[in-house]
């Protein structure tokens, strides 16, 4: 996997799944949520790096990270889906 964790970052920076960094948090807030994740996707193979199996991962990182239940995920699934839409389309130009 050729996806930093600084790339993940970057992208969760740029969705701003919470709000935070609207809402004035440092730029560097969701680094512990990327570096998890940087940690589970580098654990695929290759072929397994797709929609679903990265917003599977990011799905039950947010829910451990911020303690959330099945309705705040569902409200949080459209940034999600996007996330992993973005990882995935960033880990084919790098392949």
């Amino acid at each position: 996997m050729n996806i930093t964790s600084q790339n993940i970052e970057a992208l969760l920076r740029q969705l701003d799944i919470e709000g935070y960094i609207q809402l004035g948090a440092p730029s560097d807030e969701y680094s512990s949520e990327a570096e998890v994740l940087y940690q589970a996707l580098s654990e695929l193979d290759d072929k397994d790096i797709t929609q679903d199996a990265v917003e599977l991962i990011t799905i039950e990182v947010w829910k451990n990270s911020f303690n959330l239940g099945d309705a705040d995920l569902n409200m949080r699934r459209p940034d999600i889906h996007n996330f992993a839409r973005e990882v995935v389309r960033l880990y084919s130009e790098t392949v």
